[in-house]
């Protein structure tokens, strides 16, 4: 059996000593007379920093605290069909008509709608039903010419089962 020497990893200000033991996970364990931290993973500060730049992300993209909510209309018939649009006083609107589907789901269609930073407004419109969720604005590229071959393929394989 071959002798292993001991390998020493440096991570900070701190030294740690393994077993040199190739084929066996090395645990590290702190060299004598060197402080001891709370966390011997190396990556524990990298991710520290990393959830700290997400929440200033978050605290700086907050919505607009001050918003309202200035319609609230709702219509539900409990069979499936209901309205329901609401609209906010930071120009954020959303509105939605459901009903029976054939085939037991849910039809939606409807719109939403929010600010850019530049005062316009970006605009949606969606319809959702047994063929799937599609949605349309003039903020989504157009589908690039080979994706809609593979589209128009997808559903002549559907049709012919």
């Amino acid at each position: 059996m071959p002798a292993y020497s001991d390998k020493t990893r440096k991570t900070g200000s701190h030294r740690y000593v393994s077993s040199g033991c190739p084929e066996l996970e090395c645990v590290y364990k702190p060299v004598v007379g060197q402080p001891e931290t709370s966390s011997h993973d190396p990556h524990t500060d990298n991710m520290k920093l990393v959830v700290l730049a997400c929440l200033l992300a978050v605290a700086a993209a907050r919505p607009d605290k001050d918003a309202t909510i200035v319609t609230d209309e709702r219509n539900d018939q409990g069979d499936g069909n209901f309205y329901y649009r609401f609209e906010t006083s930071n120009g954020i609107q959303k509105e939605k008509t459901g009903t029976p589907g054939i085939e037991g789901q849910s039809n939606y269609v409807g719109s939403f709608q929010f600010p850019l930073d530049d005062g316009t407004l970006a605009t949606f419109t969606f319809e959702a039903d047994e063929n799937g969720y599609r949605v349309n604005s003039p903020l989504l590229p157009p589908i690039p010419e080979y994706v809609q071959r593979q589209i128009d393929f997808a559903n002549s394989q559907g049709k012919r089962r």
